[in-house]
């Protein structure tokens, strides 16, 4: 696991200082589910918090495919780091438009 880890922060590490200045007019948001160890509604209390259904939250340039951020984790509040949330994928598509701002607006000054 601690591979997997170093990994990881290698490639978010990469990620921050290459996925900057894009030309991206459009983005669309998806996301995608699968598990760990075993299906959410498997699951018992006494369970790790990280076993059970994963998502992977996306934003997608539909002209290049480029994927300029994306978030994975549980499908609730403490991913998507907001208030109370009605739509998942709404909520992941402001937190992703907004951090692309910042960053846009970062890199101007």
């Amino acid at each position: 696991m601690r591979l997997g880890v170093r990994v990881g922060k290698g490639c978010a590490g990469l990620l921050d200082r290459k996925m900057r200045n894009l030309s991206c007019e459009q983005l669309q948001f998806d996301e995608i589910w699968g598990f760990i160890g075993k299906k959410e509604r498997h699951c018992n209390i006494d369970d790790a918090p990280e076993i059970g259904d994963v998502w992977t939250f996306c934003a997608i340039d539909p002209k290049t495919k480029l994927v300029p951020s994306f978030k994975v984790g549980k499908r609730d509040v403490v991913v998507l780091h907001l208030g109370p949330v009605t739509s998942p994928l709404l909520a992941v598509r402001a937190a992703i438009v907004e951090e692309f701002r910042n960053r846009e607006s970062a890199e101007a000054e």
